[in-house]
């Protein structure tokens, strides 16, 4: 896989935009590399419409020289102890079991998978010294979109990482990666004639997906593979739609300049809804006055689906989270009781027939089902909550108000019912005044 990667996991994020230079030299084992490269930059500069400003630089590295580069990029985006805080809110909502082993084990999935890098502080390609010939043209073709994304787009400001904002950045990422994918398959094709093919979304998404439908691997893998998927086939579904709608490859180009502001936007390109909601929440009084968050973001669609879809099943679980309007999710290290770290997240959704509740219900209902599957034990249930007291003394709890969904994990369980109403006041308040109103589609907040 060609990867200027994007986004890994929750959020190891913009790893394409500026980092340290790979201090490499040409290999006499490709001799021929360099002219082949400007050949390559010529074609899919022809094709892509994008004219090359300046010469590409191309250079061979080991593969543990390129994931050693991506190892430097995460850190230098990322304030000591974020991804650790990050695995730990993945394995609140079940897609890591060992969260301290977050970093370690998407930069060993990487390294299994990446064969070329585009670097935009070095302005330069960089290839795996020992990828298989049959695939150097594809990467080639693929990393040169990226250095031409770069030239006219600034890809350093597209993949900047910025704290909280994960989903948005995921969705960028989509966008980024699916140019570059429809560009090297296209020029891959038997004459290389430029023409996109909706199918090849579905051949992408199968093959990216065949170990999570298998059941193969670890709930961690199992979500990298999903946000492969998300990134590279969901990506190349937008480029292609955006392709046949806006006149070729200027409809693409408008998706660099203004990308998605979601994964939502992404998964359902033809009803793209707006800025999803800004919850705020700063601090949870049911906590205690003294607790505050450690680390807070935005999962989207995407990583709210991707635990559902762990214990629920792929379709189960992507029908969901349809209908997503907005969420925040907050880590603290300082919860009250046994646990001491805990995960809340609020969540808004949109308008669904004619009391416009329809999407949290489903969301709501679906959760309750995870959770009972996920903590092995059938829970307490009321009307507007589930809860599942766990072995360690803390609770987990799920409750909705309308189109808002409250989701605790690891709080005390006599703090859980004040601390999610706190939750569902924020996402109400996000919503509007307008939030109980029949009707479909997005509130006029958006």
């Amino acid at each position: 896989k060609a990867i200027c990667l994007a986004v890994l996991g929750l959020a190891l994020g913009g790893v394409c935009a500026g980092a340290p230079r790979i201090q490499a030299q040409p290999r006499g084992s490709r001799g021929a590399l360099e002219p082949l490269a400007r050949r390559v930059a010529l074609r899919v500069s022809r094709l892509r419409g994008l004219p090359q400003e300046r010469p590409l630089c191309v250079r061979e590295v080991s593969p543990r020289r390129l994931v050693d580069f991506v190892r430097a990029r995460v850190r230098t985006q990322h304030e000591p102890g974020a991804i650790e805080r990050e695995g730990r809110m993945l394995g609140h909502l079940g897609l890591t079991r060992r969260p301290g082993d977050y970093e370690a084990a998407v930069l060993a999935a990487l390294e299994g998978e990446i064969s070329g890098y585009y670097d935009p502080e070095g302005d330069c390609l960089y290839l795996a010294d020992d990828g298989d010939p049959a695939d150097l043209f594809p990467t080639l073709a693929h990393e040169t979109v990226h250095a031409l994304q770069d030239q006219h787009f600034d890809l350093g400001r597209l993949l900047a990482h910025r704290p909280g904002d994960s989903d948005r950045l995921q969705a960028t990422a989509a966008v980024v990666e699916g140019d570059a994918s429809a560009v090297a398959r296209a020029l891959s094709e038997p004459g290389g004639g430029g023409v996109l093919r909706p199918r090849w979304v579905g051949e992408m998404r199968r093959a990216l997906l065949a170990p999570v439908r298998s059941g193969a691997g670890t709930p961690l893998s199992r979500h990298l593979d999903r946000t492969f998927a998300f990134t590279y086939a969901s990506g190349l579904d937008l480029v292609i739609r955006a392709h046949r709608r806006g006149g070729g490859w200027r409809g693409v180009d408008a998706l660099l300049r203004s990308p998605p502001s979601s994964s939502e936007e992404v998964l359902h390109p033809r009803s793209r809804g707006g800025e999803p909601l800004r919850i705020r929440l700063p601090s949870l009084q049911g906590l205690g006055s003294t607790s505050t968050p450690v680390h807070a973001d935005t999962l989207g669609e995407l990583v709210l689906g991707s635990a559902l879809r762990e214990q629920l099943g792929e379709e189960e679980g992507a029908a969901a989270v349809a209908g997503w309007g907005g969420d925040l999710a907050l880590l603290f290290d300082d919860c009250p009781g046994p646990g001491r770290t805990c995960l809340v997240v609020a969540t808004a959704w949109d308008h669904e027939g004619r009391r416009g509740e329809g999407a949290a219900s489903r969301f709501a209902a679906a959760l309750s089902r995870a959770l009972e599957s996920r903590h092995g034990a059938p829970a307490e249930r009321a009307s507007d909550r589930v809860v599942h007291r766990l072995a360690d003394g803390s609770c987990t709890f799920a409750s909705r108000r309308g189109r808002t969904v409250a989701y605790l994990e690891g709080v005390p369980c006599d703090r859980a019912r004040a601390t999610a109403g706190e939750a569902h006041d924020a996402a109400l308040r996000a919503l509007g005044p307008t939030a109980s109103a029949a009707g479909s589609g997005r509130s006029p907040g958006r």
